[in-house]
């Protein structure tokens, strides 16, 4: 990925909060038959919160996810190097978004985006009490925020156990993270605040990119 340094994000909060917020991605592993590549939701752990790992891996980061049997991608993960793809939100920039516009012309559209590309060793797990664990908390997870949260254990466990049969777990292992978040950051302040206007008054992904630009600029 091409890192201009105005939009390089490096800082490992914002860049963890941004991975576990979007919390789904492509995963794209090299194979003999070319490249593999699979669209995941996961689950983000650090190593600080999880039980067993030594002291030397408490800042390791974790993605854990899992596949259907029937993929064949999970065959060629043992060990590894696959790259995650995480995709935040984008949009368009119109030119009349900025009041520079009209005192000079020299101004042209351009395309705002937030993006990681995530390096990693990515595992299967074969352990049944992994997969049980992992399933219980990508779910609760995603369902946090509803009035009657779903739990695995509202399912019949007879039904759960049969659908674990037919997936594997997978735990990513981050090895790097290359992250652009390229957001009109390094503007004149007034173009700045014509792209989060702009991008204010555009749809939903839109708006999603003007709260990001407005809190990395101090919630202008």
């Amino acid at each position: 990925m091409f890192k201009a340094t105005h939009s390089l994000e490096k800082d490992r909060t914002k860049l963890c909060d941004f991975i576990s917020s979007i919390s789904f991605g492509a995963l794209i592993t090299p194979a003999d038959q070319g490249l593999l590549i699979d669209h995941i939701p996961f689950l983000m752990t650090q190593g600080h919160m999880r039980e067993g790992l030594g002291s030397e891996r408490q800042d390791a980061i974790f993605l854990e996810m899992h596949l259907h049997k029937g993929n064949p991608h999970w065959r060629h993960l043992d060990g590894r190097e696959s790259t995650f793809v995480i995709q935040g939100p984008h949009s368009y920039i119109s030119p009349s978004f900025y009041p520079t516009k009209a005192e000079t012309g020299r101004v042209v559209p351009t395309w705002s985006y937030m993006v990681a590309h995530i390096k990693g060793i990515a595992r299967p797990q074969y352990e049944a009490a992994w997969l049980h664990k992992h399933l219980s908390s990508i779910s609760d997870r995603f369902e946090e925020g509803y009035e009657e949260p779903w739990k695995i254990d509202d399912a019949p466990a007879a039904y759960i156990e049969g659908l674990k049969r037919g997936i594997i777990g997978v735990e990513f292992e981050v090895t790097e993270i290359s992250a652009k978040f390229k957001l009109n950051q390094e503007k004149p302040w007034q173009d700045i605040l014509g792209t989060i206007d702009g991008l204010a008054g555009g749809d939903e992904m839109s708006g999603k990119l003007a709260a990001e630009l407005k809190h990395m600029k101090g919630d202008v």
